[in-house]
């Protein structure tokens, strides 16, 4: 008996707690919700507009006034600006042939001086593959005594 009373007391205890919850959310008013701008809600600094060395400031690269401005250049600086970069590509050839030249220089220095130890190798090696003779032997033979 003790049992069944504990379950309906139970029961009657969730249908009021789900019914204040009912009637607390009915007799809320929903308010509306007020945009507030994300620089507000974030704190951060407004952004700077685009800049650039060409144009200044606050114009997109895909600006029409742009297209305008490379059709405005002139033939006599166009022929300036390639002078320009012609004189640049030489100079860049010229420095690469000096440091080839170096560099060629550095590889007959080492071949020179390595070449002598390959010589004395070398001819040690060919010494020692000489087959031997019996001329050969006497002769070695008689230099040493």
């Amino acid at each position: 008996h003790r049992m069944q009373s504990t379950w309906w007391v139970c029961r009657v205890v969730v249908v009021v707690v789900a019914a204040m919850l009912v009637a607390l959310a009915a007799s809320g008013q929903a308010q509306p919700l007020a945009k507030r701008d994300l620089n507000e809600i974030l704190n951060t600094k407004p952004k700077r507009p685009f800049c650039n060395a060409f144009t200044g400031c606050g114009k997109k690269r895909s600006d029409p006034a742009m297209d305008r401005l490379e059709e405005a250049a002139s033939g006599a600086e166009l022929d300036a600006i390639a002078r320009h970069v012609l004189a640049e590509a030489k100079l860049w050839e010229q420095l690469q042939e000096q440091l080839d030249k170096r560099m060629d220089a550095e590889r007959a220095v080492e071949a020179s001086s390595s070449s002598l130890y390959r010589r004395k190798r070398s001819a040690v090696l060919d010494s020692l593959a000489q087959p031997k003779t019996l001329k050969h032997i006497q002769k070695v033979s008689t230099s040493a005594h």
